[in-house]
C-alpha cells in the first residue's frame, strides 16, 4: 500500500510540474482542421528560436524576469504541496504533504549558446523527513523564462514557464514540439499564502483534456501557488493539488538575520 501511496504522489508530482496551460478553442476541432488545411504550421503560437534571442535582463516591471524567481545566488524558497483525492461523493479518500526546499546555488553557468542559466538544489522531502535531492536548471530573461535540459536553451525538452508579452490570452507551446498550451488567464488584485498576501498577480492557466493547472506569478517571488484540478483514477473521483509557497529569503534578508 505505501509504495502504490508514492508511485501515486510521484506521478502526479510529475504531471504538475511539466503541465502547461488553457486552451482558449477546442484541440479536436483544432486538430481536425488542420486535416482539412493542406500544411499548416503544427504550431499555434510562433515562438522566436532562443538561438536568436538577443536577451536583457533588466527586470523592468512588466517583464517576464520581473515575475520570475529571482536570480540572485543564495536566494532561497520552500513549497508545500498537499494532494487531496476525493470520491465521487466529495468525501476525502487519500491526502498526502510534500514540502520542496529550494536555493539558487549558480547564475553564472552557461548554456551551450552562451546564454546565462540559473541552477537551484531541490530537495523535497514529507513529514518524515526523508529528502530526495536534485536540480533544476533555468533560463531567465526579460522576455522568456523556462528550464534548461542538457545546457542547451534550444532542447526539445525545455519547458517554458513565461513567454512575452505578458498580456491577456498570450499563449505558448509549454514545449517547443508540444501540443500542450499555456496562456495568461489575466491579472488578479491578489493572493493570500501562508507568507501573506500578494498585490498585483498574475495567472497562467494550462488545460489538458479534463485537467487544469493555475499559476499564479508574483514580482520579486515568482511562483507562488499553483493548483491543479484531475479526476481521480480510472475518472473517479477528483484530484485537487494545491503547491503554496510557505517561506522566501533574498541574500540581503539572510545577511540581516546574522
Amino acid at each position: 500500500m505505501k509504495t502504490k501511496k508514492a508511485a501515486f504522489a510521484i506521478a502526479i508530482c510529475a504531471l504538475l510540474f511539466s503541465l502547461g496551460l488553457a486552451i482558449f478553442t477546442d484541440i479536436s476541432l483544432a486538430q481536425k482542421a488542420k486535416k482539412k488545411r493542406k500544411k499548416k504550421s503544427k504550431s499555434i503560437i510562433k515562438l522566436a528560436r532562443p538561438s536568436n534571442f538577443k536577451p536583457t535582463m533588466t527586470g523592468a516591471p512588466g517583464t517576464v524576469k520581473y515575475y520570475f524567481f529571482p536570480t540572485a545566488i543564495g536566494t532561497k524558497w520552500t513549497f508545500r504541496t498537499i494532494q487531496l483525492l476525493l470520491d465521487f461523493q466529495g468525501k476525502l479518500a487519500r491526502a498526502d504533504t510534500i514540502f520542496t526546499e529550494s536555493q539558487v546555488v549558480e547564475s553564472n553557468r552557461f548554456s551551450l549558446q552562451r546564454l546565462p542559466l540559473m541552477v537551484t538544489s531541490d530537495t523535497s522531502y514529507k513529514d518524515t523527513g526523508v529528502g530526495v535531492r536534485s536540480e533544476s536548471v533555468y533560463y531567465v530573461d526579460d522576455s522568456v523564462a523556462m528550464t534548461v535540459f542538457n545546457n542547451s536553451i534550444t532542447n526539445q525538452d525545455n519547458r517554458f514557464f513565461l513567454v512575452a508579452p505578458l498580456s491577456d490570452r498570450n499563449a505558448w507551446h509549454e514545449k517547443s514540439e508540444d501540443t500542450t498550451i499555456t496562456a495568461i488567464a489575466g491579472f488578479v488584485d491578489s493572493v493570500i499564502t501562508p507568507i501573506g498576501r500578494f498585490d498585483s498577480v498574475l495567472v497562467t492557466l494550462t488545460q489538458l483534456q479534463y485537467s487544469d493547472l493555475r499559476k499564479y506569478y508574483v514580482p520579486g517571488h515568482g511562483i507562488v501557488k499553483t493548483i491543479f484540478r484531475s479526476p481521480g483514477p480510472s475518472g473517479r473521483g477528483l484530484v485537487i493539488i494545491t503547491t503554496e509557497m510557505i517561506a522566501f529569503q533574498l541574500p540581503e534578508d539572510e545577511k540581516k538575520v546574522k
